[in-house]
């Protein structure tokens, strides 16, 4: 596919849709290279950098971290700053600061309906 094609069919339609329509396309990709991934509402920024809140010692800690792609389920490919093991805070009640006390939580609380 040159640079300049939108869509090439490899067998043309035998009726050709009219000018407008939509199209419906997949695209196959080489994979990624394997990189950890967060959840993209743990992103923050602090300082015009792009992070996230660790926990460390049972508080809160910022990590700026360098982010690559993301996927449209909400996740974004960390490339540096983050180490295996870290947990990272991806959601708080309140406005995170550094050396918060950090409580956690498996779940949070639902409200009934």
């Amino acid at each position: 596919m040159c640079s300049s094609d939108l869509v090439v069919f490899n067998q043309a339609p035998v009726a050709l849709p009219p000018l407008g329509e939509l199209a419906e396309v997949t695209i196959h990709l080489p994979p990624l290279p394997s990189t950890p991934v967060v959840p993209n509402a743990a992103l923050q920024r602090q300082d015009g950098r792009t992070g996230v809140w660790k926990i460390v010692d049972g508080r809160a800690r910022f990590a700026p971290v360098r982010i690559g792609d993301a996927d449209l389920e909400g996740h974004v490919q960390v490339l540096d700053g983050l180490s295996e093991g870290d947990r990272i805070i991806v959601y708080s009640e309140k406005a995170l600061a550094r050396n918060a006390r950090v409580h956690v939580v498996a779940e949070l609380a639902r409200t009934a309906s």
